[in-house]
């Protein structure tokens, strides 16, 4: 199960590489930059509005975050 801080050392890592975090519900999101996901033991929110996204989930809904292979960080 992921916890919020696996999530936050698989994200946060440094320096950045966008991700792709995939949920039990089987939608998954890319993430470009660090700044679009905001980590609490309350629950996530990845907002990104280039690519007009907006999702709320919990840390353990998390299946897998993985590397976007030829991904460039936005900036």
């Amino acid at each position: 199960m992921m916890t919020v801080e696996k999530l936050k050392e698989l994200v946060f890592r440094k320096p950045f590489r966008p991700v792709r975090i995939s949920l039990k519900s089987g939608e998954a999101y890319e993430m470009r930059h660090p700044e679009t996901l905001i980590v609490t033991s309350l629950g996530c929110v990845l907002a990104d509005e280039s690519q007009e996204l907006f999702v709320i989930f919990d840390a353990d809904q998390v299946t897998s975050v993985r590397y976007v292979r030829n991904a460039r960080a936005r900036k």
